[in-house]
């Protein structure tokens, strides 16, 4: 079972929901991931997933070289309606 966030209606209806853990949430031999939210006080919330991927040799030992870390955050708000709003941050050209 993975955490969601759902907001409601007075009336009990649904008007949004945010997954908390979307992408990685725990292991097998070929990765490892862990995942975590953040919810402050003025109805933002920081979600961050990380994956670590990896192979292995036929010992099966990790191969370093072949180790290659994804680390993606994102962030939301709860609207005072009760829509639950991705915040985008602009992408900087390099």
């Amino acid at each position: 079972m993975l955490p969601i966030i759902k907001t409601t209606d007075k009336n009990g209806n649904k008007i949004a929901e945010l997954k908390l853990y979307e992408r990685y949430c725990g292991a097998d031999e070929f990765m490892w991931g862990i995942s975590w939210a953040k919810i402050n006080e003025d109805f933002s919330i920081h979600l961050t997933d990380s994956l670590m991927t990896y192979e292995r040799n036929v010992n099966g030992e990790i191969i370093e070289e072949s180790r290659k870390l994804e680390v993606r955050h994102r962030h939301f708000f709860i609207e005072n309606n009760g829509l639950i709003i991705e915040k985008k941050h602009p992408t900087t050209a390099v």
